[in-house]
């Protein structure tokens, strides 16, 4: 299993939950600071760390694949997400596409990269952690709220192709 975004929050503790069931987890997070926590756990032996910077989408495919490759991915977690809490006008227009970039592109490229795998072994799940906040945005949530939508309508679509190959693989938008 894979979970992204493992360096705190809700990745760190599925990733946690995960490991104390006993599943091996393939954590991603942008540096190695991230996986300390896991480091002191008798379940470490359990987890793989795996550096990918999700703006970083051809490294974070080389990533997935190096993973799917050497350890399996059955189950991924597209958790790693970024909140700019700022008022559109106040924002600069980088920070709100990095919101993009990270929360849809990033998930995109994850997608992209184990599909692959899953099809091969015919099975596979996915799911993206999404959010209430594109169906009611609150204020100084712009591109979060923006890049939710595009996280749930971009599962929607991949859900279509991937109905379409009648195998036992399934993706998920993941609201908490």
């Amino acid at each position: 299993m894979c979970v992204t975004g493992v360096g705190s929050g809700l990745g760190k503790a599925l990733s946690l939950e995960f490991l104390s069931r006993g599943h091996r987890v393939i954590g991603v997070a942008r540096s190695r600071d991230a996986f300390s926590h896991f480091e002191p756990h008798e379940s470490s032996k359990s987890f793989v760390p795996c550096i990918a910077d999700l703006t970083e989408l051809s490294a974070t495919r080389s990533a997935i694949e190096r993973a799917c490759a050497e350890w399996g991915i059955d189950v991924l977690f597209n958790n790693a997400a970024i909140y700019p809490k700022s008022g559109f006008l106040e924002v600069s227009i980088d920070e709100w596409f990095s919101a993009i970039e990270v929360n849809v592109g990033g998930v995109a490229a994850c997608c992209h990269a184990v599909l692959p795998f899953m099809i091969d072994q015919k099975f596979g799940r996915i799911y993206n952690v999404g959010s209430w906040a594109d169906r009611t945005p609150i204020e100084n949530s712009s591109g979060y709220a923006t890049s939710k939508g595009g996280l749930h309508a971009l599962t929607k679509a991949i859900a279509a192709d991937i109905e379409a190959l009648d195998m036992d693989i399934e993706i998920h938008e993941w609201i908490p």
